[in-house]
């Protein structure tokens, strides 16, 4: 079990991305790879979770999020 999982953004969506699934309570039981595989939609259509972020961690209750430092990753 890993202290918490953390997501790095890993290729910026085109269209709004909807991730309901991110939440501690969801992980806990959850390895990377089954993490990856939660569904999102982005611009309406589905997609996983994996497809935008990198997941490191898995099977753990806490949640952390790294934010890029790549100019093009930031919203203004």
């Amino acid at each position: 079990m890993s202290d918490a999982v953390t997501l790095s953004l890993a290729a910026r969506p085109d269209h709004v991305l909807l991730a309901d699934c991110i939440a501690a309570d969801r992980f806990a039981g959850l390895d990377a790879k089954e993490i990856a595989e939660l569904p999102v939609m982005h611009g309406g259509r589905p997609a996983t979770l994996g497809e935008f972020f990198t997941i490191r961690g898995g099977h753990s209750s806490g949640l952390g999020r790294r934010r890029s430092s790549s100019p093009d990753s930031r919203r203004r």
